[in-house]
């Protein structure tokens, strides 16, 4: 996401991506994700290092997973098919996220036709995600 001035030029960005390295800068991008990983029992069976792992079929935990639940979930729901939020927690009934961590420095903004003149405050963008 880029955000620009009323010159044109980029202010900021969140999640830049470098074709050179074929990645996104992370920061203060926040990505929706599932990431499994090895115990250190199975790991220690299979002479394999334990933690975070992209063996897919070896893997036996979760590592991280803040994806975003569908409507109608629960926390036991989740729990009871092993599937809960990891690292991250949603109300019971939650089927969104909102994200209010992007600041934007001081710029001229456009409402439609009309302008706001620059001020000394900074602005927050609010993103809210949600499944329809």
């Amino acid at each position: 996401m880029k955000f620009f001035d009323s010159g044109g030029a980029v202010m900021s960005e969140s999640g830049a991506y470098d074709p050179a390295v074929a990645s996104f800068t992370t920061t203060p991008l926040k990505i929706y994700e599932a990431r499994l990983g090895m115990s250190s029992g199975l790991a220690a069976s299979l002479g394999l290092t334990a933690g975070e792992s992209f063996h897919f079929v070896l893997n036996n935990y979760v590592v991280k997973d803040n994806r975003i639940p569908p409507r109608g979930f629960t926390n036991a729901n989740f729990q009871a098919i092993q599937s809960p939020p990891v690292g991250y927690s949603y109300a019971d009934g939650q089927y969104w996220d909102e994200t209010a961590r992007v600041r934007i420095a001081p710029a001229k903004l456009t409402y439609g036709s009309q302008s706001a003149p620059r001020s000394a405050q900074h602005y927050f963008l609010s993103i809210v995600i949600r499944f329809r």
